[in-house]
């Protein structure tokens, strides 16, 4: 229940009057001010020891963090150098053996081999490159008989020819895509419409 100030008696005034103005030297005769110094350095201590271990825990992971993404840069460095460096691999191994059918092809020819022989061995060789060309995503451009299409063709010349004009008549050279990127283009022939316009 709440007090009124008026309702005090005079020994409780005193009282609160006595713990209010007590003076320095009593506290310091009841160890009270030192006692409370000592405590609250030693709280400051063990904060500053545990902030202390914080600080080194977190340096220690920074320090480690930054040495792995070094190491992952380097890896990344060295597999990115080996990927440049052997990233054909396969297509070279698919020429190698286009390589040998086409040498074989020589020595039959200069031996006086059957003429019929070697052109099998050419077709067949022929074959295996257009294979080797496949699987590492070459491909060629069907031209003759399709629309002239600047981005895939390169128009050499223009013929007069019946019906369509810009339609391609002959491929002088073959063009090829790897994937859906443009190596060589189509050099073609294309028509020219003989329709006179009134």
């Amino acid at each position: 229940m709440p007090m009124n100030p008026g309702n005090h008696r005079e020994g409780d005034i005193l009282h609160q009057n006595e713990i209010e103005t007590s003076s320095p030297e009593e506290l310091r005769s009841q160890g009270g001010i030192e006692a409370l110094a000592q405590g609250a350095e030693d709280n400051i201590e063990a904060k500053l020891k545990e902030l202390e271990e914080q600080v080194n825990k977190n340096y220690d992971l920074y320090l480690r963090t930054y040495a792995e993404m070094e190491n992952l840069k380097k890896r990344f460095q060295k597999e990115k150098e080996a990927y440049l460096k052997f990233g054909s691999e396969g297509l070279l191994r698919s020429l190698l053996v286009v390589l040998d059918n086409l040498e074989a092809a020589m020595e039959h020819l200069k031996k006086g081999s059957d003429l019929k022989a070697v052109e099998e061995g050419l077709m067949l060789t022929l074959k295996s490159f257009y294979e080797a060309l496949e699987k590492a995503g070459v491909s060629r451009i069907e031209a003759k008989g399709k629309a002239f299409d600047p981005n895939l063709h390169e128009a050499l010349m223009e013929k007069e020819h019946e019906g369509d004009s810009r339609v391609v008549l002959e491929e002088l050279q073959k063009g090829y895509m790897l994937y859906d990127r443009l190596l060589r283009p189509s050099k073609v022939v294309i028509s020219k419409s003989t329709e006179k316009k009134d």
